[in-house]
């Protein structure tokens, strides 16, 4: 499982986060994705600025 990371930029130091997951379990699911959500929205990201990406790397 990949954390969730943010970024800050700029003068106003906005903040950013990028979630994934990386198995089709895990993007069938979407637990993970909820999880690392809720990191950032902890860290103080707003919804608006969180990107998702359920990226399936399994070989079939």
């Amino acid at each position: 499982m990949t954390s969730g990371r943010t970024f800050e930029c700029g003068k106003d130091d906005m903040k950013s986060g990028y979630i994934r997951v990386s198995t089709a379990r895990q993007a069938d699911e979407r637990t993970s994705l909820d999880s690392q959500k809720k990191a950032l929205l902890d860290a103080g990201v707003a919804p608006e600025h969180i990107y998702d990406d359920a990226v399936v790397s399994e070989k079939q």
